[in-house]
């Protein structure tokens, strides 16, 4: 399985990054490509501890249903997000692609770390399982993206 630890799986996602314009349309969902790109901003800085809320998940399925959706099963579009993963506004997209891959390094650094945040959903994960969701993440929104 992907996950964000790898440096040849970095270079994709990164790649793939690069080729967002701001004339980038959606194949579903609400939102716009610079506001995409600081959602996926807001996850890093959750798994970075940056953002702190607490330990409660949202409503949804049982923990046990919950990780086989985060490492298995399709994700389904115009899913709910978590209020604390759209905290960030737009910028212009350049400054938006340089931060997320800013971002992306940090979360990166931190592999070798011990304690992770609790996440809102998939509740208690260690840094192989949030470098994981991390990288199924990114990917299900480029391919919103189209790319």
């Amino acid at each position: 399985m992907n996950d964000i630890f790898e440096e040849k799986n970095i270079k994709y996602l990164s790649y793939r990054i690069s080729k967002l314009k701001s004339s980038s349309k959606p194949k579903w969902g609400k939102f716009n490509v610079n506001k995409m790109l600081c959602h996926l901003q807001d996850q890093l800085r959750y798994a970075t501890g940056v953002f702190n809320e607490e330990k409660k998940l949202i409503k949804g399925p049982p923990v046990f249903l919950r990780s086989i959706v985060r490492l298995y099963i399709p994700w389904p579009k115009n899913s709910p997000t978590a209020p604390s993963m759209l905290q960030t506004k737009p910028d212009e997209i350049e400054k938006d692609k340089l931060l997320l891959f800013e971002l992306l390094e940090q979360v990166r650094e931190k592999k070798e770390q011990k304690d992770w945040p609790f996440h809102p959903f998939f509740g208690t994960l260690d840094g192989k399982g949030w470098a994981r969701l991390i990288y199924r993440h990114i990917d299900y929104h480029l391919k919103q993206f189209g790319v």
